[in-house]
């Protein structure tokens, strides 16, 4: 998986089943997804490479603020199954949604 544009000391790839499954390991105890959709997949010049719209949707768990993730995914299958998962997810929802709200509502 390859995350082109990951904040801080997040590394932009991860290698293998096993980095994936640590990835995503305590992931639903940070978010509560309730929705996952893919909006629209468009077909590239190569057969075995797709470019998927999608978002996500939810509720941090730390803040309780909802939050609505659009992403764009470049995957590529092989033999062996997915041989390379593109990321492009937006950022900056992510850190509103994980910034907690001062008592008036606003972010802090």
């Amino acid at each position: 998986m390859d995350f082109p544009f990951v904040a801080g000391d997040q590394p932009l790839h991860r290698q293998g089943r096993s980095a994936i499954v640590g990835y995503l390991a305590g992931y639903t105890e940070l978010v509560d997804v309730r929705d996952a959709q893919v909006r629209v997949v468009h077909t590239t010049g190569d057969p075995d490479t797709l470019v998927v719209e999608w978002h996500s949707s939810g509720i941090m768990v730390a803040t309780g603020r909802e939050y609505r993730m659009p992403y764009i995914a470049v995957i590529t299958v092989g033999p062996d199954g997915i041989s390379s998962y593109r990321d492009y997810g937006d950022l900056a929802a992510a850190v509103a949604a994980f910034t907690p709200a001062d008592p008036s509502g606003e972010a802090a």
